[in-house]
C-alpha cells in the first residue's frame, strides 16, 4: 500500500497539529484506508467523541480516495453523515473509503468508520468538485510525502 501526502498543519493528518489525529491514509489505487485513536481533547460530550470529528475524518478519507483514483484535487461540495454508535477516547477506529462515480463536473464517494471488531461508528457520502490546476499545483507546494519530500501529480496517484 502506498501511503498519501499530508499537510503537516492539517487537522486530520498533520504530525505537527498538536489537536489533530494525525492520520496517514494508505491506498491501493481503489480505496484509502486509516486507523486513528481520537482522545479526550476530540470530545463533545464527556467520553463522547464529537460527530464533528468523524464527519472530519470521512471528509478527508473520501477526498483522498477520489484524488487516488484521479490524481485530481478537490473541495468538498455535499457531505452526508450518518452516524450509528458513539465513539470514545483511546478507541482504535478504521476509515475506509473508495470513488463511487464520476459525474463530470463533480466525483463522488462513500466511507465508513468502524472499529477493530468491524462495528459501525459512522458512514459518509460525499460530492467533490475538482480543484483548478494552478490550486493543485500550489497545495502541492506545501504537501509532504513520509520522507519528506515534495508530491507530484503522481504522487497522488493510488497504485
Amino acid at each position: 500500500m502506498k501511503s498519501l501526502p499530508r499537510y503537516r498543519q492539517c487537522f486530520v493528518c498533520g504530525a505537527d497539529n498538536s489537536a489533530g489525529l494525525a492520520i496517514t491514509f494508505r491506498t491501493d489505487g481503489e480505496k484509502v484506508y486509516a486507523e486513528f485513536s481520537p482522545r479526550e481533547c476530540h470530545t463533545g460530550y464527556k467520553a463522547h467523541i464529537h460527530g464533528g470529528i468523524l464527519a472530519s475524518v470521512l471528509d478527508e478519507i473520501m477526498g483522498w480516495a477520489i484524488c487516488a483514483r484521479t490524481g485530481l484535487m478537490f473541495y468538498t461540495w455535499e457531505l452526508t453523515i450518518r452516524y450509528h454508535r458513539p465513539a470514545h477516547p483511546g478507541m482504535r477506529l478504521r476509515a475506509v473509503a473508495n470513488m463511487v462515480e464520476d459525474k463530470g463536473r463533480y466525483q463522488t464517494a462513500e466511507g465508513c468508520i468502524t472499529d477493530e471488531q468491524g462495528e459501525i461508528y459512522a458512514r459518509g457520502t460525499g460530492k467533490y468538485k475538482p480543484i483548478k490546476d494552478e490550486e493543485r499545483a500550489e497545495i502541492l507546494s506545501y504537501l509532504e510525502k513520509e520522507d519528506g519530500e515534495r508530491p507530484t501529480v503522481d504522487d497522488l496517484l493510488g497504485g
